[in-house]
């Protein structure tokens, strides 16, 4: 499966909370959940890189699947093929893991750390013992920013660009890197209309310009874009209007020219 937005990561967390917290909701926070399900898989419900034993958002590991199964009464296949189906599943399973090391703490009668430890046991101690700091340090940043509205129909500029610092204290990425979560049209981008192609480049002022690939100096123009339900419309300075697909993709994005009903297709370029 494809990674997913914040957005739609956030709703995935937030509406299934109960079916893998429950009574755990004021120990383990909907931020602490986002944290982990970034550093472990960047919002992608997969297997582990590498042809490592781990699956879905989470990354659990799938000899751990059968005593969640024990633990809860679930009914998780073994080796996670239904996580990777399922982005709730996905989602699920690594909050049922974590909620299952921390009972698991209690039972052991550790009344002293049980959520740091859980933790550490999640991240795999004592090799990643470095990890659940960075997962605390994101889920405090995110507390700050009081994104608590489910699901999320809006986010500002500076609301991006605040979760993407937040989330960065977990693990860092790039521009590039945070597209999926965050799709922008802003940056460079390779268009096909019918027989022509283009060379766009969107300015967060929310302006853009257009140079035809084999004229670059002679065929240019300007223009402006703006998002809104599920289009992007750009409006041209020689009255051509497009709309394209939302949410945008990195890779096959399409569109219209509207009036000519031309097909476009865009590729984001470095």
């Amino acid at each position: 499966m494809a990674r997913i937005t914040f957005a739609h990561m956030w709703k995935l967390v937030i509406n299934n909370y109960s079916t893998y917290f429950g009574k755990y909701q004021t120990i383990f926070t909907p931020e602490i959940m986002i944290a982990i399900l970034w550093e472990e898989s960047l919002f992608d419900n997969t297997v582990q890189q590498g042809g490592g034993p781990a699956v879905g958002f989470g990354q659990v590991e799938k000899q751990e699947i059968p005593k969640v199964n024990a633990w809860f009464g679930t009914t998780f296949a073994d080796d996670g093929s239904d996580v990777l189906h399922h982005e709730a599943q996905g989602v699920q399973l690594a909050g049922l893991m974590l909620a299952m090391l921390y009972e698991v703490q209690i039972k052991k009668g550790n009344l002293t750390n049980p959520r740091d430890v859980a933790l550490l046991n999640y991240a795999g101690y004592p090799s990643n013992q470095n990890i659940p700091p960075k997962w605390k340090s994101c889920e405090n940043e995110l507390l700050k920013l009081g994104i608590r509205a489910a699901p999320i129909k809006f986010l500002s500029d500076s609301d991006v660009k605040n979760i993407k610092r937040a989330l960065t204290f977990a693990r860092g990425c790039d521009e590039w890197g945070f597209f999926p979560t965050f799709p922008t049209p802003v940056g460079r981008w390779k268009v096909k209309v019918g027989v022509w192609n283009w060379v766009y480049v969107f300015y967060e002022d929310h302006t853009a310009d257009w140079r035809d690939i084999v004229r670059p100096g002679t065929a240019k123009g300007r223009g402006k874009w703006l998002q809104h339900h599920n289009l992007m419309r750009i409006e041209w300075d020689t009255g051509s209007v497009e709309d394209w697909d939302l949410p945008l993709q990195r890779d096959k994005q399409t569109g219209t020219l509207i009036g000519q009903g031309r097909i476009i297709s865009a590729q984001k370029v470095p």
